[in-house]
């Protein structure tokens, strides 16, 4: 039978059976266990206590519940039959269809109405700690860490941008001293907050009573608070913690115990570092992990603020190869978010995708539902989906500690050759070789295919590591499959690790990876490919490449993974501006915006609604940057929901762009949708601008934001005194700012405004015209 919590659901549950078909209940008066549990057929039930019962005459036919997830009662045929549940029923599927008779029955109106007064409801949220007997059965249900409250309420004022809120907090009595040292905590954390405990002296249903009417709940892992949030008749948002049971409960299915709605909360303490594991697909996930911490020469397995990790404390996920269904639980277990998770396959789709000897296809269907981003060699048009891309894929190389800068070498020029022939790359290293054999250039031939080529004293067979690149000037090197976009693997890197000038055969955008003069390419003609390497082996001195900017991509730019991820997990903070009403813009949003990297950082601000619609514009962007204040960060973004892309290239651009002058202290902000007039200062592509009218999207230093918002302020205020809004609208106001400080958008125009209504001037607006021609302003 239970608590609280536990006798509604199973009353509930019971009454709405009999509704929905049509049959009388009976509730036994008596508790069916040992427990000392109040009932309450005097208080809360007490209009519904003449449907109880001690005693039953004939037989009675048992329902038992099929587990902890919901499942739909079979219809009853036989009407003139007794019929008893067995079981907990925690799911509000069993009787939400039928839940206003159920509370009419038991006149909750009438019940609840003594407390409606209670409290300062409206400015107040309702959290509950639940200890008890929760302390000698934690294997079973688990008291709940400091650090689910600290999430909590972190969410709670970023979701309701307010940041005062009175906390409401409940809990047993005997367990004060324990949550007055949690209190505490909070407190110290959040000065602004105001902790008022619940009031002893009215009964357990008289508290919950209170939480149903407290703008906001905080629920513990229990179902005394649950009921406190589910009755709650606000517009209201739900908290609940991502543990509920302990380990002894075993995997229960709670898909079906928390509305659609109710926000989930980790447990976990969260912390400003990104924890990261490797998830791999052909060795296990430690040896991934010291593998890369290897290349990259990682002590300390941290780079930045990412750690990596062998546990189970991680944050995001990185997926090396397939996504095994071992390596699932991984995602699963933790709930962590696609946003998190970005995976490489390590092949070029020839040999992941389709089935062959020498790689097990990958589980496309794994990758599409949990993954956000899968970076594949070689994308085929047979892979339909916005997951899979084509992209360099940090293929495991040489270690750094073996990097070097030497450049005078011992020999001329190599190549290695495996005895595989399948691919296209495997096959011609063989045809090269042939014709190499055919001069008298003591070009070196490496690896377990060369010795089928004769006993030519060229021919060295197998090597260590480094033995093909290391005293060789040139080296020739050709992927296994030579016509893709990114799958560039150790044959080329290898020689940057060894300062070795590469004449290379593969990747088509090697060069964006590793610079312009990173390598020589070859062509797959072999007539052409043999003129080069034989006029490069002749006049040596005249193919000289400096390998410096290639062997910095490698440790530590475009082609380091660590850095990679850094900047992939790293995005710019700060919110995208959106009224409830506009679902469309929301979508707008979510699929063209939030698709950039750049953009996965913003959170949604739920816009401020006035009659005067600049007003709440003005007003959502001074909550915005107030919001902001409280993050510890150099700069934010800002942007409304009519955001939308131009030129998507542009775009790309602009965003390399902006990583290197991110820390440029010339500019102070920088706006997306230019609309004023050019000034002559530049930083790079980027020009500084004059009466600016737009704030459609906005990048603002911390220094700043106190100053716009004193000026959204000032703004704010003659607007409330009927000053027209072509003065001081926030677009029009901000420019008064503009002379003193330094605002800056980038000369390849990349955004505009979605050509739509707008719900200020109430028309339909279309201004993109006029950003496109910007530079001629």
């Amino acid at each position: 039978m239970g608590g609280l919590g536990n006798q509604l659901f199973q009353i509930f549950t019971l009454i709405s059976v009999s509704i929905d078909n049509g049959v009388d209940f009976r509730i036994f008066e008596y508790k069916d266990d040992m427990e000392k549990r109040n009932t309450f057929w005097n208080t809360l039930f007490k209009n519904i206590y003449d449907k109880t019962f001690k005693s039953i005459n004939g037989p009675i036919y048992q329902y038992n519940e099929n587990g902890f997830h919901y499942t739909a009662f079979p219809k009853i045929r036989d009407k003139s039959n007794n019929y008893s549940l067995f079981g907990y029923f925690q799911s509000y599927k069993y009787f939400q269809d039928n839940l206003d008779k159920i509370l009419d029955l038991l006149k909750w109106q009438e019940i609840k109405k003594p407390y409606e007064n209670k409290y300062d409801y409206k400015n107040t949220v309702s959290l509950h700690f639940r200890i008890g007997d929760y302390i000698n059965i934690q294997t079973h249900h688990p008291i709940l860490p400091i650090h689910y409250y600290k999430n909590a309420l972190d969410k709670l004022i970023v979701d309701t941008c307010k940041n005062d809120w009175n906390i409401l907090y409940f809990y047993e009595k005997d367990d004060k001293d324990i949550v007055d040292r949690s209190i505490n905590e909070l407190k110290n954390k959040y000065p602004n907050l105001n902790f008022t405990e619940i009031n002893h002296d009215l009964d357990d249903w008289e508290q919950m009573i209170c939480m149903t009417f407290c703008k906001h709940n905080i629920i513990a892992n229990s179902t005394f608070s649950w009921w406190g949030a589910y009755l709650n008749e606000n517009d209201n948002h739900v908290y609940y913690p991502d543990v509920w049971f302990g380990s002894a409960m075993g995997n229960k299915n709670l898909n079906d115990l928390f509305l659609n709605d109710w926000h989930k909360v980790t447990c976990n303490e969260i912390s400003d570092s990104i924890k990261i594991k490797f998830l791999c697909g052909f060795a296990s996930n430690s040896q991934c992990l010291e593998s890369y911490m290897n290349v990259y020469d990682i002590k300390n397995r941290k780079y930045k603020n990412i750690e990596f990790v062998d546990d189970n404390t991680y944050t995001h996920l990185v997926i090396i190869g397939d996504l095994t269904q071992e390596n699932t639980k991984y995602i699963t277990d933790r709930n962590i978010s696609s946003n998190n998770i970005i995976g490489f396959s390590g092949e070029p789709y020839e040999f992941h995708i389709i089935p062959n000897p020498f790689c097990k296809p990958i589980d496309v269907y794994s990758i599409n539902k949990y993954v956000s981003e899968y970076f594949i060699g070689n994308k085929s048009d047979l892979i339909n989906s916005s997951v899979f891309k084509n992209g360099y894929q940090f293929q495991w190389h040489t270690w750094k500690k073996n990097l070097t800068k030497e450049i005078d070498k011992k020999y001329k020029m190599s190549i290695i050759l495996s005895s595989k022939k399948s691919m296209n790359g495997h096959a011609y290293r063989h045809i090269l070789v042939d014709e190499i054999l055919k001069t008298d250039m003591d070009i070196h031939i490496y690896g377990n295919g060369s010795e089928e080529h004769g006993k030519d004293k060229r021919i060295k067979g197998v090597f260590g590591e480094l033995e093909p690149y290391k005293d060789y000037q040139y080296h020739i090197c050709i992927e296994n499959i030579t016509d893709t976009e990114y799958n560039i693997t150790e044959k080329i890197t290898n020689c940057f690790v060894s300062n070795t000038i590469p004449i290379y055969y593969g990747a088509e955008k090697v060069n964006e990876i590793f610079g312009n003069n990173c390598c020589h390419k070859l062509t797959g003609d072999i007539s052409k490919d043999m003129e080069l390497i034989t006029d490069i082996y002749n006049n040596s001195d005249k193919y000289t490449l400096n390998l410096n900017q290639s062997q910095h991509e490698l440790f530590n730019g475009r082609g380091s993974l660590p850095e990679f991820l850094y900047k992939k997990f790293n995005n710019i903070k700060g919110f995208y501006i959106n009224l409830e009403s506009r679902k469309d813009r929301l979508k707008h949003i979510n699929n063209n915006i939030q698709k950039y990297d750049f953009f996965k950082g913003l959170k949604r601000f739920d816009a401020i609604k006035n009659e005067v619609g600049i007003i709440g514009c003005g007003m959502s962007h001074l909550k915005c940057l107030e919001l902001c204040k409280k993050m510890n960060e150099e700069y934010y973004l800002i942007i409304e929901d009519d955001l939308c892309m131009l030129n998507e290239n542009h775009f790309l651009n602009f965003a390399k762009d902006f990583e290197t002058i991110k820390n440029d202290k010339k500019w102070d902000i920088i706006v997306l949708t230019p609309r004023g007039d050019t000034q002559d200062e530049k930083i790079g592509k980027f020009k500084r601008i004059n009466n600016n009218q737009t704030t459609t999207g906005y990048i603002i230093r911390t220094h700043m934001l106190q100053i716009l918002i004193d000026n959204l302020k000032d703004g704010l205020e003659l607007l409330y005194k009927g000053i027209h809004p072509d003065i001081c609208a926030l677009d029009q106001y901000w420019k008064k700012l503009q002379d003193k400080y330094n605002f800056y958008y980038y000369s390849d125009i990349f955004a505009g405004q979605l050509v739509d209504y707008s719900d200020i001037q109430k028309i339909n607006v279309n201004y993109n015209d006029r950003f496109i021609h910007q530079s001629q302003y």
